[in-house]
């Protein structure tokens, strides 16, 4: 198999990594975050059609990350088993519809 120049390997320095890790996780995540872009490595074509399209993207990208809640099928918890953190983003929308013609 050829490899990708975007893959990350681990294995040679695999007991350093799990040390360094251990010791501190927040660091860790900070450590990758600044030097691996992780957007790079999920191609433009899975964002697009896993999470939403470059049209509703552009017009509102705060709308349209909402968007993926609604349609991937994902069940955040919600207490008493109930609705309730959807109808409360439903009321936000509404009101937010009455102050903004354009929305």
């Amino acid at each position: 198999m050829k490899t990708n120049f975007k893959q990350i390997s681990l294995c040679d320095i695999y007991d350093d990594v799990k040390s360094f890790f251990e010791d501190d996780k927040p660091k860790f995540i900070k450590l990758f975050d600044s030097f691996i872009n992780f957007s790079e490595l999920i191609p433009s074509s899975f964002y697009d059609h896993y999470y939403s399209s470059p049209i509703s993207r552009a017009i509102s990208p705060t709308l349209s990350n909402a968007l993926v809640v609604d349609t991937t099928g994902f069940e955040p918890y919600v207490k008493e088993n109930n609705p309730k953190f959807f109808d409360s983003l439903y009321r936000n929308a509404k009101k937010l519809s009455k102050s903004y013609s354009r929305f």
